[in-house]
């Protein structure tokens, strides 16, 4: 009984949340290799058929904490174009969010070291809250009477700029607040702005430093700030350090597997009040590059 009092604040954060009052999208540390997740134009930029299975377990051991299970591929097309397919779930206690969205990016080359890419996207989201099925809550409570079952279409745009060793994105992927009615209340999505960007020094020919920083904003609620370090050796094995902002902190390791596979994990601890609940996050992305038949060469693929 005492996690389901733990847990059900936050499910009312996310289902019976006032307009603005917090954020929504799901927590991920692997945004370095999966930015598609939230940036349209990313579509096309490495220049490979690139494909990204992200699996996060958040906050083991509570109950009811969230799950994020998340699909991409994404294709450069003659040059110019390039088009994008994510897929992903989200589950939180009784609220769960299934989703697609098919993206589309343009490229422009601004000069010999800048590539920008301006993208749009489009797609659906289910959301349902089975409120009814929550335990430890007076039956009679009418915030629990009826479940939420609702589609909406979503809308997002994003620009890229490439550039030698480093890149700068920024993006909203869900461009409408989306609003879900019930008797009781509304469930609220706000969107959502992020700002990122990364770069690469090259130390010697055997190690490289990776830097990337993310920023999340949403209007009414804090900001949102993270960074990741990571140490290359030889194009092949990543050590790192990930820190949120007044959030948590932990290691990231990634390895080349073969030449176009990458298994990369992270395990992100709670620095928050949390941390006497749970025993931290865990994240693993599995990363599959497909080459051009026409390229015998790609540079190794940093963000």
């Amino acid at each position: 009984m005492k996690r389901i009092f733990l847990i059900l604040p936050i499910v009312l954060l996310f289902v019976l949340a006032k307009p603005g009052f917090a954020q929504q999208d799901p927590l991920k540390a692997h945004y370095m290799l999966n930015q598609l997740m939230v940036n349209p134009s990313y579509a096309g930029s490495s220049e490979l058929i690139s494909l990204d299975f992200t699996s996060r377990i958040q906050w083991v051991g509570l109950e009811g904490a969230p799950q994020t299970y998340a699909f991409s591929v994404h294709t450069p097309y003659k040059h110019q174009l390039g088009f994008g397919l994510t897929l992903q779930r989200d589950v939180a206690g009784p609220l769960s969010n299934t989703g697609f969205k098919i993206s589309a990016s343009y490229h422009m080359l601004l000069n010999q070291n800048i590539k920008l890419y301006a993208g749009l996207s489009a797609g659906m989201n289910n959301v349902n809250a089975a409120l009814s099925s929550v335990e430890g809550v007076q039956i009679d409570d009418p915030a629990f009477y009826q479940n939420i079952n609702r589609f909406k279409p979503v809308f997002g745009a994003g620009l890229y700029a490439k550039f030698t060793n480093g890149f700068v994105g920024f993006s909203v992927p869900s461009l409408l607040n989306q609003k879900y009615s019930v008797e009781t209340g509304n469930l609220t999505y706000q969107r959502h702005a992020y700002l990122m960007g990364g770069y690469v020094f090259d130390i010697d020919p055997d190690f490289k430093l990776r830097t990337m920083a993310m920023t999340r904003y949403v209007k009414n609620a804090p900001l949102s700030v993270e960074a990741t370090l990571s140490v290359i050796m030889r194009d092949r094995f990543w050590f790192g350090l990930l820190y949120r902002h007044m959030d948590a902190v932990g290691p990231l390791f990634s390895i080349q597997v073969y030449d176009d596979f990458r298994v990369t994990y992270s395990y992100d601890y709670s620095i928050t009040q949390l941390s006497a609940f749970q025993s931290g996050s865990h994240e693993i992305t599995l990363t599959y590059d497909i080459r051009p038949i026409d390229k015998s060469y790609v540079s190794p693929r940093y963000f």
